[in-house]
């Protein structure tokens, strides 16, 4: 019967089919085939994974389809590669892993290495990292001879730096590095905006030619010196052109001036250090905003003397500053009222903040944290998750975290990246910090806000490494003031780099390839577990041993040890 009805009613029925769901049927119903084409499988992409781009690693819409699902929902990793010649030496205070906005290149920004703290940007191609996890290299394997960004068989890939033009940031650790677009459906500050403040930036000196054809923009904000003392409030934004193959990746530096003020906007922004700053794009905003905005909460200021819970938000078409005010008192929280406890849970600084699309609204997802200087003794980590409206910018709930078992909290300095649909990634940080990746579903957290239930609880699942039979199991330490992030939509990957426990700081970079069973993950073969080298006038070393103590760590200053 259904083979009878016309090819356009027949695309209608389908159309409501999830993909798995049509293959099945492809595979016994020959009528299906001619309405599964190319066309269709570009639907399926975008409407259940909302990819609008299909990997250079593909040759089929379908092959794209198949990739994403088993990237989708994962279950298992595996531990695939490990490297410390990668160029970047050893980087802590937060230094910024991000993907390109075309998928081309992964980049990471800043972080206070042996030589103070840093506003370099390097890139290394994903194709790169792709072959890397799948030839599973490890320090001492291959010809060092062969070492470089080709990424040939045999050899470690290394980072090549950008350049760099115009006014660079503050120098800082804890700062924030924003990507100014989203992945999913394309979002991202108009063409013309992005044309308009290449010129405002490059009036100062020469640039590539048609160097904001096809760039994007980056923001940063913030951070703080050594010993986590005398934050700033210094802010930039960044024209990144991308590049790809022979053509390299280039980033203009500047601050736009304001076209107009907010009221109110004197003596803002406020000063502050491990805060998070989330771009909202403009769909998601409310009237004022037609090229979306950046909002930061938390951090701490005064020495690390206070932890905050304002929230602030930069206009990307004003380049105006406003404060939100926020009453806290009645949000939800699953510790019960706010009102014996109420400053406390407010005020954090170290957690992570992800923008999550659900049910076509904008949520912030704030996770983890706490209070206190890391080196003083005197503090806390948070095992909890805020729900913001990203429209206004209200507090709906705060939820408990359902940890596994043995799997310590995200506390302060973790890191946190979107994956496929509402899921966020979660690695390291806290006082005693794990090396498990976790899995938090961003849209149970906004089930749990939306139906106002009583159990302000929500799951955090791990995804189990998995070891080849034969292999030796092999994972990073846990660490802290790391780099992180997810590579999906652009390949089922996440990598990690640098940060620090005790002792050295580490300069160790690892892929974790993702997969829902180990059949996933039968040609990723295990990396090999190694030591972290020193960082630049680091010592001690071991759980037991003390953080280095010199004018250019950020974790000391010259008179205080861990």
């Amino acid at each position: 019967m259904f083979a009878d009805l016309s090819d356009e009613l027949r695309a209608q029925i389908l159309r409501w089919l999830p993909g798995w769901a049509a293959a099945r049927g492809e595979a016994v119903m020959q009528s299906w085939r001619s309405t599964l084409d190319e066309e269709w499988w570009v639907d399926r992409c975008r409407l259940e994974f909302a990819v609008v781009e299909r990997s250079a690693r593909v040759e089929t819409w379908r092959q794209r389809y198949v990739q994403l699902l088993s990237a989708s929902r994962s279950t298992t990793g595996r531990w695939s590669y490990c490297s410390s010649r990668h160029g970047l030496g050893d980087r802590v205070a937060q230094p910024r892993l991000f993907v390109g906005p075309s998928g081309k290149q992964l980049f990471n920004y800043g972080g206070w290495s042996g030589r103070g703290p840093q506003t370099d940007l390097a890139y290394v191609p994903l194709s790169v990292l792709q072959a890397a996890a799948v030839r599973g290299a490890a320090d001492g394997e291959g010809n060092e001879d062969d070492a470089g960004a080709s990424g040939s068989a045999g050899s470690d890939f290394q980072f090549s730096f950008a350049g760099c033009h115009g006014r660079p940031p503050q120098r800082a650790g804890v700062q924030t590095l924003t990507p100014l677009w989203r992945w999913q459906h394309g979002d991202r500050p108009s063409p013309g905006l992005v044309a308009s403040v290449a010129e405002e930036l490059s009036a100062a000196g020469a640039l590539p030619e048609d160097f904001a054809v096809g760039s994007s923009l980056v923001m940063t904000f913030g951070g703080a010196q050594g010993g986590y003392n005398n934050e700033n409030n210094s802010w930039s934004i960044g024209v990144l052109y991308e590049g790809e193959g022979a053509s390299e990746s280039n980033i203009l530096w500047g601050q736009p001036k304001p076209k107009t003020r907010a009221a109110g906007d004197q003596g803002l922004p406020t000063a502050r250090g491990a805060h998070s700053a989330t771009y909202v794009p403009a769909r998601f905003c409310p009237e004022g905003y037609p090229e979306g905005q950046v909002v930061i909460f938390g951090g701490h200021s005064h020495d690390c003397s206070q932890s905050l819970s304002s929230i602030e938000t930069l206009n990307l078409d004003s380049w105006s500053w406003e404060q939100v005010w926020t009453d806290w008192l009645d949000v939800p929280c699953f510790l019960g009222s706010l009102a014996e406890d109420r400053e406390s849970r407010r005020g954090r600084h170290g957690h992570t903040a992800t923008f999550v699309e659900v049910d076509d609204r904008g949520y912030i997802i704030i996770v983890g944290g706490g209070e206190g200087n890391i080196l003083s003794g005197a503090d806390s980590d948070r095992s909890d998750a805020i729900v913001l409206d990203a429209r206004t910018l209200e507090p709906l709930c705060i939820l408990g975290l359902d940890l596994p078992p043995g799997v310590p909290p995200p506390g302060r300095h973790h890191e946190a990246s979107p994956g496929l649909g509402s899921e966020i990634l979660l690695f390291g940080g806290g006082r005693a910090p794990g090396a498990h990746v976790l899995v938090l579903d961003a849209a149970e957290c906004v089930r749990h806000a939306r139906n106002n239930e009583t159990s302000l609880r929500v799951a955090v699942r791990e995804l189990a490494p998995s070891t080849p039979a034969g292999e030796t199991a092999s994972r990073p330490r846990g660490r802290k003031m790391h780099a992180a992030t997810c590579l999906l939509p652009w390949a089922p990957m996440f990598v990690t780099h640098g940060g620090w426990c005790t002792g050295p700081h580490f300069d160790d970079l690892w892929l974790f390839t993702l997969g829902r069973s180990d059949a996933d993950l039968r040609d990723v073969p295990c990396g090999r577990q190694r030591e972290a080298r020193a960082s630049f006038g680091s010592a001690g070393g071991g759980d037991g041993g003390g953080c280095c103590c010199c004018c250019c760590c950020f974790c000391c200053c010259c008179c205080c040890l861990l």
